[in-house]
């Protein structure tokens, strides 16, 4: 029936429920001020020429929606006025300035970087002080290092061996079960 708000008996309702506006007519209207947003919408072509306006006041700190019936005015017109933090809209609130703390990401990020200077750093200073090292072999775990690039390719070697119908990299000598 396209009804957008209806009057019940009671409420001096010639029959039992009439339309006081079709939602196909809704007119809608935003007012910001540097206080506030309030949005209106109107609408039209209810029973025997009723309509109805709906004015939303925003109260981004309210804790409940206040719904009150402000009159009819001129006759066959009804005027509501809705005011709580539901009736905000997000498209016109004024933008929150960023945030300047850093993401989880980034503090993991910063975390590792922070370990693996202080794990440079102590290292080298243990290799120098303690066992007398110079150039490369200051590195902490050389050899381990070093080693690094040949293990990951034999590593992938074998993680992709059965995508290649079983050929396994030279350097891997896996016996087949």
């Amino acid at each position: 029936h396209d009804t957008a708000a209806c009057q019940g008996p009671g409420f001096g309702a010639p029959q039992p429920w009439v339309s006081l506006g079709k939602g196909g007519t809704a007119r809608f209207r935003v007012n910001t001020t540097a206080d506030s947003v309030v949005s209106t919408v109107h609408y039209e072509n209810g029973t025997d020429g009723r309509s109805s306006t709906f004015t939303l006041v925003c109260d981004e700190h309210a804790n409940d929606t206040v719904f009150e019936y402000t009159g009819e005015s001129p006759i066959r017109h009804y005027n509501f006025k809705i005011t709580g933090n539901s009736t905000c809209l997000v498209s016109v609130r004024t933008p929150k300035k960023p945030s300047s703390s850093l993401s989880p990401g980034s503090i993991l990020v910063l975390l590792f970087l922070g370990i693996v200077t202080l794990y440079l750093i102590v290292g080298v200073l243990y290799q120098r002080l303690a066992r007398g090292a110079t150039g490369t072999e200051l590195l902490p775990h050389r050899d381990t290092w070093l080693s690094l690039p040949d293990l990951i390719s034999d590593g992938l070697g074998f993680i992709l061996s059965p995508c290649r119908s079983g050929k396994v990299p030279h350097r891997v000598s896996y016996e087949k079960l």
